[in-house]
């Protein structure tokens, strides 16, 4: 039998940790707008494994303005745009699906789903939602975020990035 004492010693450390865990856990991932550490989050949470061509970018990244980390998640290349000051400005992807966005975009996830929302609403007034076959693409944009998807079964494609984070110098359409 554990004694009281005992006892409440393991729930206060017990609830100290789980605290700590769920006020942390948003930190630990990556996400567009995060800094390089976090990449390392994100490669992890998204159960992907770096690609071998990462070391050859952060060499390039001497004449280039930015530095383009890589992974591979359930089949989808993932690549991150990082300026020189660290931060994650830009990211690509192309595989059989779209990889998990919700991960990749972090805080601006929700002005996806609202632009998304949007567009999609915009094409059903059009009457344009339905009957469409073939390549599908989509740019959407919101105040802080531009989003560009395109693809078809097996084989898709897209880009995000946030406008006030591109380092001087670097074009939206070096992002791929």
């Amino acid at each position: 039998m554990v004694s009281s004492r005992r006892l409440r010693f393991f729930l206060k450390i017990g609830f100290f940790f789980g605290f700590w865990s769920f006020a942390c856990a948003d930190l630990s991932h990556a996400h567009l707008g995060g800094d390089v550490v976090s990449i390392e989050a994100d490669r992890k949470s998204l159960q992907a494994l770096s690609l071998a061509g990462t070391a050859q970018s952060k060499v390039q990244a001497i004449t280039l303005p930015f530095s383009v980390y890589e992974m591979i998640t359930a089949g989808v290349k993932v690549r991150q745009y990082v300026s020189p000051s660290g931060s994650v400005f830009g990211l690509a992807w192309n595989g059989p699906h779209h990889p998990d966005l919700s991960v990749l975009l972090g805080g601006y996830h929700s002005e996806f789903k609202k632009s998304l929302q949007s567009h999609q609403e915009r094409l059903s007034k059009q009457g344009r939602s339905r009957g469409h076959h073939g390549p599908r693409s989509q740019r959407l944009q919101s105040e802080n975020i531009r989003i560009s998807m395109s693809g078809h079964l097996r084989s898709f494609r897209g880009s995000a990035y946030v406008p006030s984070l591109l380092p001087a110098g670097v074009s939206p359409h070096e992002i791929r």
